[in-house]
């Protein structure tokens, strides 16, 4: 049965009236930090109460089981009183939690939030240190986050939230860190990620490789990409290493990276310095739909041109601003 505008107005009316009045929501908790910071699109996106300063994360993968297990120390500073706070993280099992070396209780709850309650209140102003275990099988997102590769290697790309899927954060635009990784894997695998490595070590039948990004990132611009690459090293002129990787069925996109130091030279030209202590290019075999601009080093789809990289690179320059938006194929 159809009702007239003006019958389902009475019925509904009717309906408010028998039930009474709604119960108001409870207001917030002044000592617990927000859970999402109201952007328009994502509202549950970034955590309020304290301000991240650095993140070292620390994981050991192995390709053939999906197997992750990672421990990741987050650095910050609370802005508040906080008796618990949130962090984003959708990625394997949390074993533990710890806040100034104290356990911690935690919660995992919504799509990406995990709520840490320390055993010992947070005083505003005051830096404090997370750390967070976890372990599982490290699921395969199809490049919203960890994606895993046809040569049974994996990275992570992907936006907003591609960070979440392997390492806790607070994940927004608006609190950027610093950020150290430190991966293990079966010595025939290499390891690319943002900045500078600064660690290549085989050890038996283990490989550790470690990189930092000394300026400060946005969670979506950290990177990870394991897979047989093989390597182009370059420099600027002026000394800057530029580190480039290919995937086993990615070689033909060689050429086009081999202009990079050219690329940065004519966008410097038009935007001013470069703004990072490296750069380089992470070049994919998977069937991604997109390229995107991870801090210093982007993530290149197979199919790739001059173009493309240009426009990935010169992404760099806003990267230490904000972010820019992004386009249907390439971000």
């Amino acid at each position: 049965m159809r009702l007239s505008g003006w019958m389902c107005a009475a019925v509904v009316g009717a309906l408010v009236t028998a039930s009474g009045p709604a119960a108001a929501d409870p207001p917030p908790d002044p000592f617990t930090g927000s859970s999402g910071l109201g952007d328009p699109y994502y509202p549950q996106d970034g955590n309020g109460g304290y301000d991240a300063s650095h993140y070292d994360v620390t994981i050991d993968y192995d390709p053939p089981s999906h197997q992750l297990t990672g421990k990741t120390r987050i650095d910050a500073v609370a802005t508040q009183a906080l008796r618990a706070f949130n962090l984003d993280f959708a990625g394997p099992q949390v074993r533990t939690v710890s806040v100034n070396n104290l356990p911690a209780a935690f919660d995992r709850n919504g799509e990406h939030e995990l709520t840490v309650t320390p055993t010992v209140p947070l005083l505003p102003g005051l830096p404090f240190t997370v750390t967070v275990d976890y372990a599982g099988i490290a699921e395969n997102t199809e490049g919203n986050g960890w994606t895993y590769a046809p040569s049974g290697g994996a990275f992570a790309a992907g936006e907003p939230h591609s960070a979440t899927s392997w390492y806790p954060l607070n994940d927004t635009p608006l609190d950027k860190a610093t950020f150290a990784l430190h991966t293990t894997v079966p010595a025939e695998w290499e390891v690319v990620s943002n900045g500078l490595r600064t660690q290549d070590e085989v050890q038996g039948e283990r490989r550790t490789v470690s990189w930092a990004a000394n300026q400060p990132v946005v969670g979506y611009l950290t990177t990870i990409a394991i897979d047989k690459f093989s390597f182009l090293d370059q420099q600027r002129a002026n000394g800057t290493p530029l580190i480039s990787a290919f995937a086993p069925q990615a070689e033909r996109n060689r050429e086009t990276e081999q202009r990079l130091p050219e690329i940065l030279d004519f966008i410097e030209s038009l935007y001013g310095p470069y703004p990072f202590d490296s750069s380089g290019g992470i070049y994919v075999d998977a069937d991604i739909m997109f390229s995107l601009e991870t801090q210093t080093r982007p993530i290149y789809a197979p199919w790739t041109d001059l173009p493309t990289a240009v426009h990935e690179i010169t992404h760099q320059w806003w990267a230490i601003r904000y972010r820019c938006a992004s386009g249907p194929t390439s971000a």
